[in-house]
């Protein structure tokens, strides 16, 4: 029975955060205030490079869980995109081609780094459908602090 109250203790706690956090940022809890003509991926604006990242949840976890996990994916994301974007990334092939066809393709890519000052500009929820979470991220690192991390 503890257990079970502490795990609600520690769910109202992340989601009060969550939910303040939010507040603070500009962000409501309905769809996230997005312009289609603005540039997806990573690009740069007025010094800031910008990266964007989408999240979706799992189809059998409930809503609330499902938020948390798609914000948590769609962070990364971003974050895995702009890091990729400042210090570029290692990729690896492996091609077989067996009596000239292709028998075996392999590419893998892999980032790897640490970010500092790193400022969450949009967040929200895309959408809720059928219990699944899509959750949008875009995060940004001033340019001249790049070289200070």
């Amino acid at each position: 029975m503890k257990s079970i109250l502490m795990y609600l203790c520690n769910l109202l706690f992340i989601l009060s955060f969550f939910m303040v956090s939010m507040a603070i940022n500009g962000c409501g809890m309905g769809e996230a205030n997005m312009d289609v003509n603005e540039p997806v991926g990573v690009y740069t604006s007025a010094g800031i490079v910008h990266s964007r990242g989408y999240g979706v949840s799992r189809k059998e976890e409930p809503v609330d869980s499902g938020i948390l996990t798609a914000r948590e994916a769609a962070y990364t994301i971003a974050m895995s995109n702009l890091l990729e974007y400042i210090v570029g990334s290692q990729i690896e092939s492996k091609t077989e081609v067996k009596n000239t066809k292709l028998a075996e393709n392999e590419v893998s890519r892999s980032v790897q780094g640490m970010l500092k000052n790193i400022l969450i500009l949009k967040e929200g929820i895309v959408q809720i459908k059928k219990k699944q979470v899509v959750y949008f991220v875009e995060v940004g690192v001033n340019m001249k602090t790049i070289g200070k991390q």
